[in-house]
Protein backbone atom coordinates (compact mmCIF):
# COMPACT_ATOMS: atom_id res chain seq x y z
CA UNK A 1 0.00 0.00 0.00
CA UNK A 2 1.39 3.41 -1.00
CA UNK A 3 2.15 6.09 1.59
CA UNK A 4 -0.56 8.33 0.13
CA UNK A 5 -3.21 5.60 0.52
CA UNK A 6 -2.07 4.84 4.06
CA UNK A 7 -2.41 8.48 5.10
CA UNK A 8 -5.83 8.65 3.52
CA UNK A 9 -6.95 5.55 5.44
CA UNK A 10 -5.69 7.02 8.72
CA UNK A 11 -7.64 10.22 8.06
CA UNK A 12 -10.83 8.26 7.37
CA UNK A 13 -10.41 6.19 10.54
CA UNK A 14 -9.84 9.34 12.61
CA UNK A 15 -13.00 10.87 11.22
CA UNK A 16 -15.02 7.74 12.01
CA UNK A 17 -13.66 7.52 15.55
CA UNK A 18 -14.42 11.20 16.14
CA UNK A 19 -17.96 10.69 14.91
CA UNK A 20 -18.44 7.69 17.19
CA UNK A 21 -17.13 9.68 20.15
CA UNK A 22 -19.52 12.50 19.36
CA UNK A 23 -22.51 10.17 19.05
CA UNK A 24 -21.73 8.06 22.11
CA UNK A 25 -20.68 10.86 24.47
CA UNK A 26 -22.49 14.09 25.30
CA UNK A 27 -20.77 17.38 24.39
CA UNK A 28 -19.80 18.12 27.98
CA UNK A 29 -17.80 14.88 28.16
CA UNK A 30 -16.09 15.61 24.87
CA UNK A 31 -15.18 19.04 26.20
CA UNK A 32 -13.10 17.43 28.94
CA UNK A 33 -10.84 15.94 26.25
CA UNK A 34 -10.09 19.54 25.25
CA UNK A 35 -9.69 21.65 22.15
CA UNK A 36 -6.83 20.87 19.82
CA UNK A 37 -6.27 24.39 18.51
CA UNK A 38 -4.13 26.73 20.58
CA UNK A 39 -6.25 29.38 22.32
CA UNK A 40 -5.80 32.06 24.95
CA UNK A 41 -5.30 30.50 28.39
CA UNK A 42 -6.64 31.88 31.66
CA UNK A 43 -9.75 34.00 32.33
CA UNK A 44 -11.89 34.76 29.29
CA UNK A 45 -14.32 37.66 28.71
CA UNK A 46 -18.04 36.95 28.43
CA UNK A 47 -19.44 36.60 24.92
CA UNK A 48 -22.70 38.19 26.08
CA UNK A 49 -22.23 41.53 27.84
CA UNK A 50 -25.88 41.54 28.95
CA UNK A 51 -25.23 38.71 31.42
CA UNK A 52 -24.28 39.33 35.05
CA UNK A 53 -20.90 37.61 35.09
CA UNK A 54 -18.85 37.33 38.26
CA UNK A 55 -17.80 35.06 41.10
CA UNK A 56 -20.62 35.69 43.59
CA UNK A 57 -23.66 33.50 44.15
CA UNK A 58 -26.34 34.16 41.56
CA UNK A 59 -23.89 35.35 38.90
CA UNK A 60 -22.82 33.52 35.73
CA UNK A 61 -19.44 31.96 36.58
CA UNK A 62 -16.53 33.73 34.91
CA UNK A 63 -15.32 31.74 31.92
CA UNK A 64 -11.77 30.44 31.51
CA UNK A 65 -9.65 28.23 29.26
CA UNK A 66 -7.02 25.94 30.81
CA UNK A 67 -4.98 22.96 29.65
CA UNK A 68 -5.63 19.50 31.05
CA UNK A 69 -2.87 17.02 31.88
CA UNK A 70 -2.76 15.89 28.24
CA UNK A 71 -2.16 19.44 27.04
CA UNK A 72 -5.62 19.96 25.55
CA UNK A 73 -7.64 23.11 26.30
CA UNK A 74 -10.81 22.93 28.41
CA UNK A 75 -13.25 25.84 28.58
CA UNK A 76 -15.73 26.24 31.42
CA UNK A 77 -18.53 27.22 29.03
CA UNK A 78 -18.06 23.94 27.13
CA UNK A 79 -19.32 22.12 30.23
CA UNK A 80 -22.72 23.82 30.26
CA UNK A 81 -25.62 21.43 30.77
CA UNK A 82 -23.97 19.63 33.69
CA UNK A 83 -23.56 20.57 37.32
CA UNK A 84 -19.95 21.39 38.11
CA UNK A 85 -17.90 21.40 41.28
CA UNK A 86 -14.75 23.47 40.70
CA UNK A 87 -12.00 22.71 43.19
CA UNK A 88 -8.85 24.85 43.39
CA UNK A 89 -5.99 22.79 44.83
CA UNK A 90 -2.22 22.14 44.80
CA UNK A 91 0.01 19.14 45.49
CA UNK A 92 1.73 21.01 48.33
CA UNK A 93 -1.58 21.81 50.07
CA UNK A 94 -2.09 19.45 53.03
CA UNK A 95 -5.86 20.10 53.43
CA UNK A 96 -6.26 19.46 49.68
CA UNK A 97 -4.71 16.01 50.06
CA UNK A 98 -7.16 15.16 52.83
CA UNK A 99 -10.14 16.41 50.83
CA UNK A 100 -9.34 14.80 47.46
CA UNK A 101 -10.44 11.22 48.32
CA UNK A 102 -13.83 12.60 49.38
CA UNK A 103 -14.13 14.53 46.12
CA UNK A 104 -13.27 11.35 44.24
CA UNK A 105 -15.93 9.43 46.17
CA UNK A 106 -18.58 12.00 45.25
CA UNK A 107 -17.42 12.00 41.63
CA UNK A 108 -17.66 8.20 41.42
CA UNK A 109 -21.07 8.24 43.07
CA UNK A 110 -22.57 11.01 40.92
CA UNK A 111 -20.41 11.06 37.77
CA UNK A 112 -23.43 10.87 35.47
CA UNK A 113 -24.78 14.19 36.75
CA UNK A 114 -21.83 15.92 38.43
CA UNK A 115 -18.46 17.02 37.06
CA UNK A 116 -15.71 17.51 39.60
CA UNK A 117 -13.07 19.66 37.90
CA UNK A 118 -9.81 20.08 39.77
CA UNK A 119 -7.88 23.29 39.04
CA UNK A 120 -4.24 22.92 40.01
CA UNK A 121 -2.51 26.14 41.00
CA UNK A 122 0.46 26.72 38.69
CA UNK A 123 2.29 23.38 38.83
CA UNK A 124 3.69 21.32 35.97
CA UNK A 125 1.89 18.32 34.48
CA UNK A 126 4.81 16.07 35.51
CA UNK A 127 4.56 17.15 39.16
CA UNK A 128 0.80 16.61 39.20
CA UNK A 129 0.95 13.20 37.50
CA UNK A 130 3.65 11.99 39.88
CA UNK A 131 1.54 13.18 42.82
CA UNK A 132 -1.54 11.36 41.47
CA UNK A 133 0.48 8.19 41.03
CA UNK A 134 2.35 8.18 44.32
CA UNK A 135 0.15 10.01 46.85
CA UNK A 136 -3.55 10.48 45.99
CA UNK A 137 -5.32 8.67 43.15
CA UNK A 138 -8.29 10.44 41.59
CA UNK A 139 -10.05 9.96 38.27
CA UNK A 140 -11.87 13.27 37.94
CA UNK A 141 -10.45 15.67 35.33
CA UNK A 142 -7.73 18.15 36.28
CA UNK A 143 -6.64 21.33 34.51
CA UNK A 144 -3.62 23.52 35.23
CA UNK A 145 -3.92 27.21 36.10
CA UNK A 146 -0.56 28.33 34.71
CA UNK A 147 0.40 31.64 36.26
CA UNK A 148 -2.51 31.34 38.75
CA UNK A 149 -4.55 33.79 36.66
CA UNK A 150 -7.86 32.00 37.20
CA UNK A 151 -7.07 31.73 40.91
CA UNK A 152 -6.87 35.53 41.04
CA UNK A 153 -10.01 35.95 38.91
CA UNK A 154 -11.94 33.69 41.30
CA UNK A 155 -10.45 35.40 44.36
CA UNK A 156 -8.97 32.20 45.78
CA UNK A 157 -7.15 33.30 48.92
CA UNK A 158 -6.89 29.87 50.57
CA UNK A 159 -6.54 26.33 49.34
CA UNK A 160 -8.68 24.39 48.75
CA UNK A 161 -11.55 26.55 47.48
CA UNK A 162 -14.66 25.15 45.78
CA UNK A 163 -17.40 26.61 43.59
CA UNK A 164 -20.71 24.89 42.79
CA UNK A 165 -21.97 25.86 39.31
CA UNK A 166 -25.40 24.94 37.93
CA UNK A 167 -26.29 23.60 34.49
CA UNK A 168 -26.97 27.19 33.40
CA UNK A 169 -23.52 28.30 34.50
CA UNK A 170 -24.77 30.09 37.63
CA UNK A 171 -22.74 30.00 40.86
CA UNK A 172 -25.00 28.65 43.59
CA UNK A 173 -22.57 27.97 46.43
CA UNK A 174 -18.94 28.46 47.49
CA UNK A 175 -16.58 27.17 50.13
CA UNK A 176 -13.24 28.64 51.19
CA UNK A 177 -11.25 25.89 52.87
CA UNK A 178 -11.55 22.12 53.04
CA UNK A 179 -14.79 20.18 53.43
CA UNK A 180 -15.27 17.53 56.05
CA UNK A 181 -16.53 14.24 54.62
CA UNK A 182 -20.00 14.81 56.02
CA UNK A 183 -20.16 18.44 54.91
CA UNK A 184 -19.13 17.64 51.35
CA UNK A 185 -21.73 14.90 51.05
CA UNK A 186 -24.43 17.21 52.41
CA UNK A 187 -23.44 20.06 50.09
CA UNK A 188 -23.30 17.82 47.02
CA UNK A 189 -26.67 16.21 47.77
CA UNK A 190 -28.23 19.61 48.31
CA UNK A 191 -26.63 20.87 45.10
CA UNK A 192 -27.92 17.97 43.04
CA UNK A 193 -31.41 17.95 44.52
CA UNK A 194 -32.11 21.68 44.65
CA UNK A 195 -32.87 23.25 41.29
CA UNK A 196 -34.63 26.36 42.54
CA UNK A 197 -31.68 28.35 43.84
CA UNK A 198 -30.55 29.25 40.30
CA UNK A 199 -33.62 31.38 39.88
CA UNK A 200 -33.24 33.48 43.01
CA UNK A 201 -31.26 36.08 41.05
CA UNK A 202 -32.14 36.03 37.31
CA UNK A 203 -29.31 36.83 34.91
CA UNK A 204 -30.56 40.30 33.97
CA UNK A 205 -32.24 41.31 37.22
CA UNK A 206 -30.77 44.52 38.69
CA UNK A 207 -29.05 44.30 42.05
CA UNK A 208 -31.45 45.04 44.91
CA UNK A 209 -30.67 48.17 46.87
CA UNK A 210 -32.24 49.07 50.19
CA UNK A 211 -33.48 52.58 50.70
CA UNK A 212 -32.75 54.29 53.99
CA UNK A 213 -34.82 52.63 56.67
CA UNK A 214 -36.16 49.88 54.40
CA UNK A 215 -36.94 46.95 56.67
CA UNK A 216 -37.99 44.51 53.93
CA UNK A 217 -36.59 41.05 54.63
CA UNK A 218 -36.65 37.44 53.51
CA UNK A 219 -35.82 34.17 55.25
CA UNK A 220 -32.89 31.77 55.07
CA UNK A 221 -33.33 28.17 54.02
CA UNK A 222 -32.07 25.29 56.17
CA UNK A 223 -29.02 24.75 53.95
CA UNK A 224 -27.85 28.33 54.36
CA UNK A 225 -28.32 28.22 58.12
CA UNK A 226 -26.17 25.11 58.35
CA UNK A 227 -23.39 26.89 56.44
CA UNK A 228 -23.50 29.72 58.98
CA UNK A 229 -23.53 27.24 61.88
CA UNK A 230 -26.86 28.63 63.08
CA UNK A 231 -28.97 25.93 64.66
CA UNK A 232 -32.26 27.79 64.30
CA UNK A 233 -35.64 27.42 62.65
CA UNK A 234 -35.30 28.78 59.11
CA UNK A 235 -38.84 30.15 59.24
CA UNK A 236 -37.78 32.46 62.07
CA UNK A 237 -34.48 33.83 60.75
CA UNK A 238 -34.83 36.72 58.34
CA UNK A 239 -32.27 38.87 56.57
CA UNK A 240 -32.14 42.05 54.51
CA UNK A 241 -33.08 41.65 50.86
CA UNK A 242 -29.73 42.75 49.46
CA UNK A 243 -27.66 40.40 51.63
CA UNK A 244 -24.85 38.79 49.61
CA UNK A 245 -25.18 35.42 51.28
CA UNK A 246 -22.00 34.08 49.69
CA UNK A 247 -20.03 36.78 51.52
CA UNK A 248 -21.53 36.03 54.95
CA UNK A 249 -19.25 33.32 56.27
CA UNK A 250 -18.81 31.47 59.53
CA UNK A 251 -15.23 31.80 60.78
CA UNK A 252 -15.49 30.78 64.42
CA UNK A 253 -18.02 30.34 67.19
CA UNK A 254 -20.07 33.08 68.82
CA UNK A 255 -17.89 35.11 71.22
CA UNK A 256 -14.69 33.46 69.94
CA UNK A 257 -13.19 36.92 70.34
CA UNK A 258 -14.06 38.42 73.70
CA UNK A 259 -15.35 41.99 73.77
CA UNK A 260 -14.35 44.24 76.68
CA UNK A 261 -17.50 44.95 78.66
CA UNK A 262 -16.11 46.60 81.80
CA UNK A 263 -13.24 48.61 80.35
CA UNK A 264 -10.36 49.61 82.65
CA UNK A 265 -8.66 52.98 82.12
CA UNK A 266 -5.27 54.45 82.94
CA UNK A 267 -3.50 57.80 82.80
CA UNK A 268 -1.68 58.98 79.67
CA UNK A 269 1.59 58.76 81.61
CA UNK A 270 0.97 55.11 82.42
CA UNK A 271 -0.17 54.36 78.87
CA UNK A 272 2.99 55.91 77.44
CA UNK A 273 5.03 53.25 79.23
CA UNK A 274 3.88 50.72 76.64
CA UNK A 275 2.38 52.76 73.78
CA UNK A 276 4.70 54.14 71.09
CA UNK A 277 4.20 57.68 69.75
CA UNK A 278 3.17 56.32 66.33
CA UNK A 279 0.71 53.73 67.65
CA UNK A 280 -2.84 54.40 66.51
CA UNK A 281 -5.74 55.06 68.87
CA UNK A 282 -9.44 55.71 68.39
CA UNK A 283 -10.04 59.07 70.02
CA UNK A 284 -13.42 60.16 71.33
CA UNK A 285 -14.73 63.25 73.12
CA UNK A 286 -18.13 62.77 74.73
CA UNK A 287 -19.77 65.04 77.29
CA UNK A 288 -16.46 66.87 77.66
CA UNK A 289 -14.47 63.72 78.45
CA UNK A 290 -11.61 62.61 76.18
CA UNK A 291 -10.86 58.90 75.87
CA UNK A 292 -8.40 56.94 73.75
CA UNK A 293 -8.70 53.28 72.73
CA UNK A 294 -5.43 51.78 71.43
CA UNK A 295 -5.72 49.61 68.32
CA UNK A 296 -3.12 47.34 69.88
CA UNK A 297 -5.84 46.29 72.33
CA UNK A 298 -8.69 46.32 69.84
CA UNK A 299 -6.72 43.95 67.58
CA UNK A 300 -7.46 41.30 70.20
CA UNK A 301 -10.99 42.29 71.30
CA UNK A 302 -12.57 44.29 68.42
CA UNK A 303 -15.44 45.65 70.56
CA UNK A 304 -15.53 47.73 73.75
CA UNK A 305 -18.94 48.25 75.36
CA UNK A 306 -18.88 51.65 77.06
CA UNK A 307 -21.11 54.07 78.94
CA UNK A 308 -20.46 57.71 79.82
CA UNK A 309 -22.94 60.09 81.45
CA UNK A 310 -25.92 57.90 80.51
CA UNK A 311 -24.78 57.52 76.89
CA UNK A 312 -24.18 53.87 76.03
CA UNK A 313 -21.87 53.30 73.09
CA UNK A 314 -19.59 50.70 71.50
CA UNK A 315 -16.08 51.19 70.16
CA UNK A 316 -15.60 48.82 67.21
CA UNK A 317 -12.57 47.92 65.11
CA UNK A 318 -12.18 45.36 62.32
CA UNK A 319 -8.49 44.50 61.77
CA UNK A 320 -9.26 42.83 58.42
CA UNK A 321 -10.88 45.99 56.99
CA UNK A 322 -8.99 48.57 59.09
CA UNK A 323 -12.36 50.13 59.90
CA UNK A 324 -12.93 51.90 63.22
CA UNK A 325 -16.42 53.15 64.08
CA UNK A 326 -18.17 54.21 67.29
CA UNK A 327 -21.89 53.45 67.62
CA UNK A 328 -24.56 54.40 70.09
CA UNK A 329 -25.91 51.23 71.71
CA UNK A 330 -29.69 50.88 71.28
CA UNK A 331 -31.94 49.96 74.20
CA UNK A 332 -34.28 46.99 74.37
CA UNK A 333 -36.78 46.69 77.22
CA UNK A 334 -35.32 49.90 78.65
CA UNK A 335 -31.75 48.59 78.86
CA UNK A 336 -28.85 49.32 76.47
CA UNK A 337 -27.78 46.17 74.69
CA UNK A 338 -24.21 44.98 74.61
CA UNK A 339 -22.47 44.00 71.39
CA UNK A 340 -20.31 40.91 70.99
CA UNK A 341 -18.28 39.33 68.20
CA UNK A 342 -20.49 36.93 66.23
CA UNK A 343 -17.67 34.87 64.76
CA UNK A 344 -18.94 35.67 61.26
CA UNK A 345 -17.57 37.96 58.59
CA UNK A 346 -19.52 39.86 55.95
CA UNK A 347 -17.39 40.94 52.99
CA UNK A 348 -14.41 40.38 55.31
CA UNK A 349 -15.85 42.87 57.80
CA UNK A 350 -16.63 42.39 61.47
CA UNK A 351 -20.16 41.11 62.11
CA UNK A 352 -21.31 42.15 65.57
CA UNK A 353 -24.31 40.69 67.34
CA UNK A 354 -26.45 42.32 69.99
CA UNK A 355 -26.97 40.25 73.11
CA UNK A 356 -30.58 41.43 73.47
CA UNK A 357 -32.07 40.10 70.22
CA UNK A 358 -29.22 38.08 68.70
CA UNK A 359 -29.32 40.11 65.49
CA UNK A 360 -26.19 40.30 63.33
CA UNK A 361 -24.89 43.79 62.49
CA UNK A 362 -22.52 44.74 59.67
CA UNK A 363 -19.91 47.09 61.13
CA UNK A 364 -19.08 49.24 58.10
CA UNK A 365 -22.75 49.65 57.23
CA UNK A 366 -23.87 50.00 60.85
CA UNK A 367 -26.89 47.97 59.84
CA UNK A 368 -28.53 44.79 61.11
CA UNK A 369 -28.37 42.26 58.28
CA UNK A 370 -29.73 39.12 60.00
CA UNK A 371 -32.25 38.60 62.77
CA UNK A 372 -35.17 40.45 64.37
CA UNK A 373 -33.55 43.87 63.85
CA UNK A 374 -32.72 43.26 60.15
CA UNK A 375 -32.77 46.57 58.27
CA UNK A 376 -32.38 48.83 61.30
CA UNK A 377 -29.34 51.11 61.48
CA UNK A 378 -27.16 52.29 64.35
CA UNK A 379 -26.36 55.93 65.05
CA UNK A 380 -22.67 56.70 64.64
CA UNK A 381 -20.77 58.89 67.10
CA UNK A 382 -17.91 61.10 65.84
CA UNK A 383 -14.44 59.73 66.55
CA UNK A 384 -10.98 59.95 65.06
CA UNK A 385 -8.24 57.41 64.43
CA UNK A 386 -4.91 59.16 65.00
CA UNK A 387 -1.47 58.54 66.47
CA UNK A 388 -1.08 58.37 70.21
CA UNK A 389 1.32 61.31 70.08
CA UNK A 390 -1.18 63.46 68.20
CA UNK A 391 -4.09 62.59 70.49
CA UNK A 392 -2.12 63.11 73.70
CA UNK A 393 -0.73 66.47 72.57
CA UNK A 394 -4.26 67.76 71.94
CA UNK A 395 -5.87 66.08 74.95
CA UNK A 396 -3.27 65.83 77.74
CA UNK A 397 -5.95 64.89 80.30
CA UNK A 398 -7.28 61.99 78.23
CA UNK A 399 -8.25 58.68 79.77
CA UNK A 400 -6.74 55.64 78.02
CA UNK A 401 -8.14 52.12 77.73
CA UNK A 402 -5.81 49.91 79.75
CA UNK A 403 -4.75 46.39 78.81
CA UNK A 404 -7.20 43.79 80.17
CA UNK A 405 -5.77 41.68 82.97
CA UNK A 406 -6.71 38.27 84.29
CA UNK A 407 -9.42 39.92 86.40
CA UNK A 408 -10.99 41.99 83.60
CA UNK A 409 -14.44 40.71 82.53
CA UNK A 410 -14.06 39.93 78.84
CA UNK A 411 -16.98 38.97 76.61
CA UNK A 412 -20.02 36.85 77.24
CA UNK A 413 -17.94 33.71 76.99
CA UNK A 414 -17.65 31.32 79.90
CA UNK A 415 -14.02 30.37 79.26
CA UNK A 416 -12.83 33.95 78.97
CA UNK A 417 -15.07 35.33 81.70
CA UNK A 418 -14.56 32.59 84.29
CA UNK A 419 -11.00 31.49 83.62
CA UNK A 420 -9.14 34.26 81.79
CA UNK A 421 -5.93 33.31 83.55
CA UNK A 422 -5.64 30.41 81.07
CA UNK A 423 -4.92 32.97 78.34
CA UNK A 424 -2.03 34.69 80.08
CA UNK A 425 1.25 35.03 78.23
CA UNK A 426 4.11 33.06 79.79
CA UNK A 427 6.50 35.99 80.15
CA UNK A 428 6.89 39.24 82.07
CA UNK A 429 3.47 40.35 80.84
CA UNK A 430 1.74 37.46 82.57
CA UNK A 431 -0.78 39.73 84.27
CA UNK A 432 -2.39 40.56 80.93
CA UNK A 433 -4.72 38.39 78.87
CA UNK A 434 -2.50 38.80 75.80
CA UNK A 435 0.82 40.24 74.80
CA UNK A 436 -0.65 43.45 73.41
CA UNK A 437 2.68 44.52 71.94
CA UNK A 438 2.37 41.80 69.26
CA UNK A 439 0.69 42.71 65.98
CA UNK A 440 -0.80 39.53 64.52
CA UNK A 441 -2.05 41.42 61.47
CA UNK A 442 1.30 42.84 60.34
CA UNK A 443 1.79 40.33 57.51
CA UNK A 444 -1.86 40.61 56.47
CA UNK A 445 -1.53 44.38 56.08
CA UNK A 446 1.52 44.00 53.86
CA UNK A 447 -0.09 41.36 51.60
CA UNK A 448 -1.96 43.82 49.37
CA UNK A 449 -4.12 41.29 47.53
CA UNK A 450 -5.07 39.13 50.49
CA UNK A 451 -8.60 40.47 51.01
CA UNK A 452 -9.74 37.49 53.06
CA UNK A 453 -12.15 36.24 50.42
CA UNK A 454 -13.80 39.49 49.39
CA UNK A 455 -13.80 40.01 45.59
CA UNK A 456 -11.73 42.98 44.52
CA UNK A 457 -12.22 44.59 41.12
CA UNK A 458 -11.71 48.34 41.52
CA UNK A 459 -8.07 49.07 40.79
CA UNK A 460 -8.22 52.84 41.16
CA UNK A 461 -6.25 52.23 44.36
CA UNK A 462 -4.40 49.30 45.88
CA UNK A 463 -6.67 47.01 47.94
CA UNK A 464 -5.20 48.01 51.28
CA UNK A 465 -4.81 51.70 50.76
CA UNK A 466 -6.66 53.30 53.67
CA UNK A 467 -9.37 55.73 52.62
CA UNK A 468 -11.70 57.98 54.57
CA UNK A 469 -15.26 57.20 53.55
CA UNK A 470 -18.21 59.59 53.54
CA UNK A 471 -21.70 58.16 53.15
CA UNK A 472 -24.80 60.35 52.87
CA UNK A 473 -28.01 58.41 52.34
CA UNK A 474 -27.35 56.16 49.33
CA UNK A 475 -24.32 58.08 48.03
CA UNK A 476 -20.73 57.38 49.00
CA UNK A 477 -17.32 58.83 48.29
CA UNK A 478 -13.84 57.92 49.48
CA UNK A 479 -10.96 60.30 50.06
CA UNK A 480 -7.32 59.26 50.00
CA UNK A 481 -5.71 60.99 53.02
CA UNK A 482 -2.49 61.82 51.12
CA UNK A 483 -4.51 63.55 48.42
CA UNK A 484 -6.53 65.58 50.92
CA UNK A 485 -3.37 66.59 52.75
CA UNK A 486 -1.91 67.86 49.46
CA UNK A 487 -5.12 69.70 48.49
CA UNK A 488 -5.67 71.00 52.05
CA UNK A 489 -9.33 71.82 51.32
CA UNK A 490 -11.95 70.53 48.87
CA UNK A 491 -15.39 71.99 48.19
CA UNK A 492 -17.20 68.87 47.04
CA UNK A 493 -20.63 67.27 46.71
CA UNK A 494 -21.64 63.77 47.82
CA UNK A 495 -24.93 62.82 46.25
CA UNK A 496 -26.82 66.10 46.34
CA UNK A 497 -25.22 67.33 49.55
CA UNK A 498 -22.51 70.05 49.41
CA UNK A 499 -19.60 69.01 51.63
CA UNK A 500 -16.33 70.50 52.82
CA UNK A 501 -13.39 68.11 53.07
CA UNK A 502 -10.27 69.41 54.77
CA UNK A 503 -6.98 68.32 56.27
CA UNK A 504 -6.70 69.07 59.98
CA UNK A 505 -3.00 69.74 60.55
CA UNK A 506 -3.39 69.52 64.33
CA UNK A 507 -4.57 65.92 64.39
CA UNK A 508 -3.25 65.00 60.92
CA UNK A 509 -6.54 63.61 59.69
CA UNK A 510 -9.34 64.15 57.18
CA UNK A 511 -12.46 65.94 58.40
CA UNK A 512 -15.79 66.46 56.66
CA UNK A 513 -18.54 69.06 57.13
CA UNK A 514 -21.76 70.00 55.39
CA UNK A 515 -21.39 73.29 53.47
CA UNK A 516 -25.11 74.00 53.57
CA UNK A 517 -26.40 75.91 56.59
CA UNK A 518 -29.85 75.33 58.14
CA UNK A 519 -30.93 78.49 56.28
CA UNK A 520 -30.26 76.56 53.03
CA UNK A 521 -27.35 78.87 52.26
CA UNK A 522 -24.53 76.97 50.49
CA UNK A 523 -21.02 78.23 51.24
CA UNK A 524 -17.75 77.83 49.38
CA UNK A 525 -14.55 77.89 51.38
CA UNK A 526 -10.91 78.69 50.96
CA UNK A 527 -8.02 78.71 53.42
CA UNK A 528 -6.73 81.91 55.00
CA UNK A 529 -3.79 81.27 57.30
CA UNK A 530 -5.10 78.88 59.96
CA UNK A 531 -8.75 79.66 59.28
CA UNK A 532 -11.48 78.92 56.77
CA UNK A 533 -12.88 81.82 54.77
CA UNK A 534 -16.26 81.54 53.10
CA UNK A 535 -16.29 83.48 49.85
CA UNK A 536 -19.96 84.39 50.03
CA UNK A 537 -20.04 86.38 53.28
CA UNK A 538 -16.36 86.87 54.05
CA UNK A 539 -16.79 85.21 57.46
CA UNK A 540 -13.83 83.49 59.06
CA UNK A 541 -14.31 80.00 60.47
CA UNK A 542 -12.23 77.74 62.69
CA UNK A 543 -10.97 74.38 61.48
CA UNK A 544 -13.67 72.90 63.73
CA UNK A 545 -16.36 74.49 61.54
CA UNK A 546 -17.41 77.32 63.84
CA UNK A 547 -18.02 80.86 62.58
CA UNK A 548 -15.53 83.17 64.32
CA UNK A 549 -15.87 86.59 62.68
CA UNK A 550 -18.14 88.21 60.13
CA UNK A 551 -21.89 87.90 59.41
CA UNK A 552 -21.89 84.17 60.27
CA UNK A 553 -20.10 84.47 63.58
CA UNK A 554 -21.40 81.81 65.98
CA UNK A 555 -22.77 79.57 63.21
CA UNK A 556 -21.69 75.94 63.22
CA UNK A 557 -21.14 73.63 60.26
CA UNK A 558 -22.55 70.14 60.81
CA UNK A 559 -19.68 67.66 60.99
CA UNK A 560 -20.07 64.44 59.02
CA UNK A 561 -18.99 61.19 60.67
CA UNK A 562 -16.32 59.63 58.46
CA UNK A 563 -15.35 55.97 58.21
CA UNK A 564 -11.71 54.90 57.78
CA UNK A 565 -11.33 51.59 55.94
CA UNK A 566 -9.24 49.69 53.45
CA UNK A 567 -10.16 50.55 49.86
CA UNK A 568 -11.20 46.95 49.04
CA UNK A 569 -13.60 46.92 51.99
CA UNK A 570 -15.13 50.30 51.18
CA UNK A 571 -15.67 49.26 47.54
CA UNK A 572 -17.17 45.93 48.64
CA UNK A 573 -19.97 47.77 50.43
CA UNK A 574 -20.20 50.79 48.12
CA UNK A 575 -19.19 49.64 44.61
CA UNK A 576 -20.48 52.86 43.01
CA UNK A 577 -18.36 55.02 45.30
CA UNK A 578 -16.73 58.19 44.11
CA UNK A 579 -13.04 58.72 44.82
CA UNK A 580 -10.81 61.72 45.44
CA UNK A 581 -7.20 60.62 44.96
CA UNK A 582 -5.50 63.36 42.94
Amino acid sequence: MSLRKSLALVAVLATVISAILYLENPPWLQALFGHRAEETLGPLPSDDTSLRVGIEEGFIASNFALKNLEGKIVKLTDLRGQKILLNFWATWCAPCKVEMPDLEAQYQKHHSKLIVLGIDLDESADVIQRFLKEEVQVSYPIVIDTGAKVKKAYNVFAQPTSYFISEKGVIVDRKFGAFTTEELEERVNQFLENTSRDDQRPENEPTLALAEGDLSTKYFDEFELSKLNLKLDSTQVRHVLDLDRAQLVNVCNLECIGSIDVPPFESPEKASEWLQATDLVIGLILHGTARAYPLKILNFHEIVNEELDNTAFAITFCPLCNSSIVFERPSFAGKPTEFGVSGRLYRSDLVMYDRATGSFWSQIEGRAIVGPQAGHKLRRIPSETVTWQSWRSQHPETQVLARPTKSTPVGNHSILANNPISLRERDTRKDFLHDYTIDHYEIYRIAQYDTYGTPYRDERLKPKDTVIGVRIKESAKAYLPQAVRAAKLINDTVGAVPVLILWDTRSERVRAFQRQLPTSEVLEFTLQDEHLLDKKTGSLWTIDGQGQTGPLRGAQLAEIVTIPAYWFAWVAFYPQTGLFAK
